[in-house]
């Protein structure tokens, strides 16, 4: 036997020590084979068994490479997403979709800190996911995303046309991604990868969760959709985990009328009765006037016209909390509806923070319930579904706010396991409500609270 054939038979057996897919290792070997005959043969007749160690050692660096991605097999490449047609959004879809944002909004509020959740990525996540569910399981996520008046081919459609009109902007940021990570040892349906290939432009990886490396992985890829501002997701890989469902959304765009900076001051903001913080202060003329019963406020247009920032302070003596619970789908509709084009002079802090959470007990109480238990039925996504369930619903954002715009991210990792008059000053000096919302739909992107703007 050669000295070459004698490496060869090295690599090969350390090879099939590895805990990789046999096409991983089919891969591999033509790579080293290549490298033999064209880049190290020197080495091969000169070191021996030295020169196989280094052959291992870069073909362990090719393995964690882009340039050979045999962590994480895209799938949708043997997939052609089909054409779609785009729905007019309806009356009812909109209001289902407020209601739905509005109540997220409510459960997953921390009055410990600065809030902030984007619906719009929590709701695609959950669409994804609800494309492999079946029986009770299928009708909990139908009641829950659409108010049980519409089918999942109906939310599919709508939402298809939802993000194309997120999206639509032509110049500035506004990015929507979709991308689903399991485990090879899963049959997964095709059906369930075409479905979310056609209406969530979804990437598809088939990958081995017990191969070091893949929490960075995942978490290359949310740094990228979300242009580095949320740079991680997946601390570890749970040993049960079988699949990660994963929506991204990056916000970014100037104001349509800039703050002047010269005009941005240290003003007072009152944290609670007992606290007061000084902080920068934005003031400006705007031309919004918002109003409900409650509170009142103002809207902000980004340049290029399709989205808004909205801003509403509860009256003096209703706390942020009761405002909060107070507020419905309906109620936002409304407001923003009736809004008035009057002059407001309006001062708002500069404000720039991180939030996380975890969503599995705000939608709990929301009305899911079987998909979180070993009960969940998820026979359209995978052949063999028993003991299928939800285990986490991991959600982080990001927003700054500045004079020059506002940029903004989302994060939702689903992990499977086995008429009034108007005041002359509005100022924003105590904790208030914030959105940025989609002009033609009212619908939020994002929104939250600001209880302190101090604290990132």
């Amino acid at each position: 036997m050669s000295k070459i054939d004698k490496i060869k038979d090295i690599i090969d057996a350390n090879l099939e020590k590895m805990d990789i897919s046999n096409e991983a290792k089919k891969r591999l070997r033509e790579k080293a084979d290549y490298m033999g005959k064209n880049k190290v043969k020197k080495k091969f007749r000169i070191l021996g068994v030295v020169a196989a160690t280094i052959i291992l050692a870069l073909l362990i660096t090719l393995y964690n490479s882009k340039d050979l991605n045999i962590y994480a097999i895209d799938l949708m490449e043997n997939i052609t997403p089909r054409e779609i047609e785009a729905y007019n959004l309806s009356d009812d879809f909109i209001l289902s979709t407020l209601d739905f944002s509005i109540e997220l909004f409510k459960h997953a509020y921390d009055k410990d800190k600065n809030s902030l959740i984007s619906p719009t990525s929590v709701l695609l996540a959950l669409a994804i996911t609800a494309n492999g569910a079946d029986g009770e399981t299928l009708e909990e996520f139908q009641t829950l995303l659409g108010g049980s008046d519409l089918t999942l081919d109906q939310l599919n459609k709508y939402y298809y046309s939802m993000s194309k009109k997120l999206t639509k902007v032509e110049i500035g940021e506004v990015n929507i991604a979709n991308s689903i990570w399991y485990s090879q040892e899963l049959d997964i349906k095709k059906d369930f990868l075409q479905t979310n290939g056609d209406y969530y432009s979804s990437d598809a990886y088939k990958v081995n969760f017990k191969l070091p490396g893949i929490d960075r992985k995942i978490n290359d890829w949310v740094k990228n959709k979300t242009k580095n501002k949320i740079d991680k997701i997946v601390d570890e890989i749970n040993p049960d985990t079988i699949m990660h469902i994963i929506n991204a959304i990056y916000f970014k765009s100037e104001w349509k009328d800039k703050y002047m900076v010269r005009n941005t001051k240290k003003e007072d903001f009152y944290v609670d009765n007992n606290k007061t913080i000084s902080v920068d202060f934005m003031s400006s003329n705007e031309y919004t006037y918002l109003k409900d019963n409650m509170a009142q406020g103002f809207m902000k247009l980004y340049k290029y016209g399709e989205y808004s920032f909205v801003a509403l302070l509860p009256d003096e003596g209703i706390s942020i909390e009761s405002y909060i619970n107070s507020m419905t789908g309906e109620g936002f509709l409304n407001i923003l509806n009736s809004k008035l084009y009057e002059n407001v002079f309006v001062s708002i802090p500069k404000f720039k923070f991180e939030f996380d959470t975890c969503l599995i007990s705000p939608l709990i109480e929301m009305g899911l319930n079987k998909c979180f238990s070993e009960l969940a039925g998820f026979s359209k996504m995978v052949e063999t579904p028993e003991g299928i369930f939800i285990g986490k619903i991991n959600h982080k954002t990001f927003i700054e706010v500045n004079e020059g715009g506002t940029e903004a991210a989302a994060l939702t990792d689903l992990r499977l396991y086995g008429g009034v008059s108007i005041p002359e000053y509005i100022t924003f000096n105590r904790p208030f409500v914030f959105a940025i919302v989609n002009n033609e739909t009212n619908l939020p992107l994002f929104i939250g609270t600001m209880n302190n703007p101090s604290m990132e």
